[in-house]
């Protein structure tokens, strides 16, 4: 599955401006396990960001939200109306413009994401993964390591050793005095 980028630009209600980033310091300070949105719920996110910006003189205050994710749009939209639905209304609410309980209807909150999207100049994958595949594979390698600190010396022991050799950071290069 082809990993995209959202970015959305979206206008904030001057008189909101404050509640909102008192909402997005609280989540921030919870991210794990705040009662107002569980990022981590979405099993197609694989990063996101929400930043408020200050009017500049020319535009008000604006609120922007970034993801990299799986899927196109229309998918996405559909995940986060699924898992995170009432927390994405308590933060677009602030918005200008938002339609209430969008965020609860995934052909609403793609047509409001779409509304205000931005094109990314730039996009990098570091990992061609599914955010499942990635999660799936560090469980995999927690108990694999698991396993390996609970091997006993002898054979199997220094089998285990090559593998914890491999997390060792590779050696720094060699100075112009040390050649």
């Amino acid at each position: 599955m082809k990993q995209h980028a959202l970015t959305v630009l979206a206008p904030i209600q001057p008189t909101r401006v404050a509640a909102l980033r008192a909402l997005l310091t609280e989540i921030g300070e919870h991210v794990a396990d705040s009662e107002h949105l569980r990022l981590a719920a979405s099993r197609s996110t694989h990063f996101a960001r929400f930043v408020v910006l200050d009017s500049d003189g020319q535009t008000g205050p604006r609120l922007l939200f970034t993801s990299n994710h799986d899927g196109d749009l229309a998918s996405y939209a559909r995940e986060l109306a699924q898992t995170l639905g009432p927390g994405l209304d308590r933060i677009f609410e602030h918005c200008a413009g938002y339609p209430p309980g969008a965020a609860r209807d995934p052909q609403r909150l793609r047509a409001f994401l779409a509304a205000h999207g931005r094109p990314s100049d730039v996009f990098y994958v570091a990992c061609r993964a599914t955010a499942r595949e990635i999660l799936e594979a560090g469980r995999i390698r927690a108990g694999f390591d698991d396993l390996l600190d609970h091997v006993p010396a002898g054979p199997a022991g220094r089998f285990a050793g090559l593998f914890q050799a491999a997390d060792a950071p590779p050696p720094a290069p060699a100075s112009p005095a040390q050649e």
